[in-house]
């Protein structure tokens, strides 16, 4: 039996008011995580008893006003349909015909790729933390975990750090704080990548609503150059390796590699400076 908050709409309003207080813009509930096919709590438990605590809880979320989300497949999502706003659907389950079960639903697509931060070591982190998400204007990138794999980590950092023979306490530096891991890193290059084009997108707009005509051209140029880098993204996101499984060095995965990485960056960053000083707006800092 799956118990209820006894005043759903309170508790909303209230967590609510407490994220406002706390500078947050919106909040988003997910109640469960991964509510897959024939899991149950513990032993002896029905097949179906994490998929109809799903249904129970966002359907008294969404009643109470609240936005939903779960981390999902698109099989197990099909109990929340009509009551989930957020589907973060699993890497490995992300298929492109997931977008059109997203939008008959009403919902809005989101993933998940855990390998992002655990297991890839090179661009994969990157390209889903950036042009991915910008190409398919996915609402929702994330992790789900943080790097806890023994795999292009520093050995030995002190007595108190971790390292491929001990993960136990998550790869701590000797201050005790979690090592900035390569896959962390290349993750928050990707979400540079990923400003830089939404700043780019931004100003491109304003160029056309009421620019010079020096800066309609430039902003002609930008567009074709976002059309570009759009159309040659795949939505199967299966194509995206970015690494030998053998011997994990980084490959070319569906084209990209570094060289395209840095080419694509400069050349993003060369048209925001341009257009900004077109109308009017400071450049980022590159």
């Amino acid at each position: 039996m799956c118990r209820l908050p006894a005043r759903p709409r309170q508790v909303r309003e209230d967590l609510v008011k407490r994220a406002a207080e706390a500078g947050i813009a919106g909040i988003i509930f997910a109640p469960i995580d991964e509510p897959n096919l024939g899991d149950g709590i513990a032993r002896g438990d029905a097949p179906e008893t994490r998929q109809r605590i799903a249904t129970q809880l966002l359907k008294t979320v969404k009643a109470a006003g609240g936005k939903t989300a779960l981390t999902c497949t698109p099989d197990s999502a099909r109990v929340a349909e009509g009551n989930l706003d957020y589907w973060i659907v699993a890497y490995k389950k992300f298929e492109p015909t997931v977008f059109a079960q997203i939008k008959r639903a009403k919902g809005r697509a989101g993933l998940y790729a855990n390998s992002t931060l655990m297991g890839n070591g090179t661009s994969f982190s990157r390209f889903f933390f950036g042009y991915y998400p910008w190409a398919m204007r996915l609402e929702v990138m994330m992790a789900w975990t943080y790097p806890l794999l023994p795999k292009r980590f520093p050995a030995n950092l002190g007595s108190q750090a971790e390292g491929p023979l001990n993960v136990i306490d998550g790869f701590l530096g000797s201050d005790g704080r979690p090592i900035p891991v390569i896959q962390w890193e290349l993750a928050r290059e990707g979400v540079d990548d990923f400003r830089y084009l939404v700043t780019l997108a931004n100003l491109v707009e304003r160029a056309n609503k009421g620019g010079s005509a020096d800066a309609r051209r430039a902003a002609a140029e930008a567009t074709a150059f976002l059309a570009s880098l759009g159309g040659s993204i795949s939505p199967d996101v299966h194509l995206y390796s970015s690494e030998d499984p053998k011997t994990l060095e980084p490959i070319a995965s569906a084209g990209w590699n570094e060289a395209r990485f840095e080419a694509t960056r400069r050349r993003s960053f060369e048209l925001v400076k341009r257009l900004s000083a077109l109308v009017g707006e400071k450049p980022p800092n590159k």
